[in-house]
């Protein structure tokens, strides 16, 4: 599929099949996340990968999001698989004290008006939903909704990681249709969008 078209089609998938993912097709939507730019190569975007039903119940137990499920099993929770992205603010403080870094405004831990971590982070989310879009799967980023803590401390994360959100994965079910806003609102066109050469 060519990118224009995978951008095109991609959007959030809400109801899902309970068919299994292969590990190798998992394995290869990971690495296309892993590949996004990454504040001074610091590479410190990890993934909890959850594929088994056990491992999955904990995490739905953990955001209290289990209502979320639908008398035919086929909403978020039926996803075979959720990826839920952490990241240290530590390791970009340290990487940014290491000495190619000493100039930058960043350096002494200071200056993070904007939170690379949280960067690297959400392009490492969008290049796994582009990737499942581009595999022909279904994909859902969702906010934990105030309950971070208590799902990363159900999965076992190190309390030094912070999460932006988690992400399902799984193929469609049958009957999926597009829903939520996009299907109330329209997409903003460039004319509205873009203010070339000032405001």
């Amino acid at each position: 599929m060519q990118l224009d078209e995978v951008l095109r089609r991609r959007r959030m998938t809400r109801r899902f099949a309970t068919t299994p993912l292969r590990p190798e097709t998992i394995d290869r939507l990971l690495d296309a996340a892993r590949r996004v730019p990454s504040a001074g190569f610091t590479q410190a975007v990890e993934f909890v990968v959850l594929t088994e039903r056990a491992a999955r119940q904990r995490f739905w137990a953990a955001v209290a999001e289990v209502g979320w499920a639908e008398g035919d099993g086929t909403s978020i929770v039926a996803a075979p698989v959720i990826v839920v992205p952490v990241v240290s603010p530590l390791a970009y403080r340290d990487r940014y004290a290491e000495e190619d870094k000493s100039a930058s405004s960043l350096a002494g831990g200071d200056g993070w008006a904007v939170p690379y971590w949280l960067v690297d982070a959400s392009f490492c989310v969008l290049a796994l939903l582009l990737a499942a879009e581009d595999g022909e799967l279904g994909a859902l980023f969702f906010h934990l909704q105030g309950n971070e803590a208590a799902a990363l401390g159900a999965l076992g994360v190190p309390p030094r990681y912070q999460t932006i959100g988690a992400v399902a994965l799984g193929a469609r079910a049958a009957d999926e249709r597009p829903s939520g806003s996009p299907t109330r609102r329209t997409r903003r066109g460039l004319d509205e969008l873009v203010h070339r050469e000032g405001w």
